[in-house]
């Protein structure tokens, strides 16, 4: 999976995937694959990675599994997401990986699940769910 350069410039102009150093790695038609570098400032009070920016990256790849095929005028917006934390994240073990991929996409909801990988590790995996709206602009 390549990364169009439409969608890498949509992406690259998101403050919240900067602020939390995401990083592209592939997006087509069917799903995405994200990287985050853990960082010092990524982890809570137990010194692993903080379930939020965990959440955040699979987050983020479950919306580009289908971002590039929204219509003209179309967003969408998160109405539902479980995720199950499989094992602690830690900084310095590696890249942590979130691949998306559509279980199902309608005409208004779009269904995706997210693995999350440390390395070989699975730390995390969910579902999530979008609705399509049309923007105000």
């Amino acid at each position: 999976m390549q990364v169009p350069d439409s969608i890498a410039a949509v992406f690259a102009a998101v403050p919240a995937n900067r602020s939390f150093g995401f990083v592209m790695h592939a997006c087509g038609t069917n799903g995405a694959e994200l990287g985050l570098e853990p960082r010092p400032e990524h982890v809570q009070e137990h010194g692993v990675v903080h379930g939020g920016v965990l959440a955040a990256l699979a987050d983020t790849a479950a919306v580009y599994a289908f971002r590039a095929s929204l219509e003209p005028g179309q967003a969408a917006t998160s109405i539902e997401f479980k995720l199950n934390f499989l094992r602690p994240a830690q900084v310095g073990a590696g890249e942590l990986r979130a691949r998306s991929r559509i279980v199902r996409r309608g005409r208004r909801v779009c269904v995706c699940d997210v693995d999350v990988l440390q390395g070989d590790a699975p730390v995390a995996t969910g579902t999530f769910t979008y609705l399509f709206i049309e923007r105000g602009d």
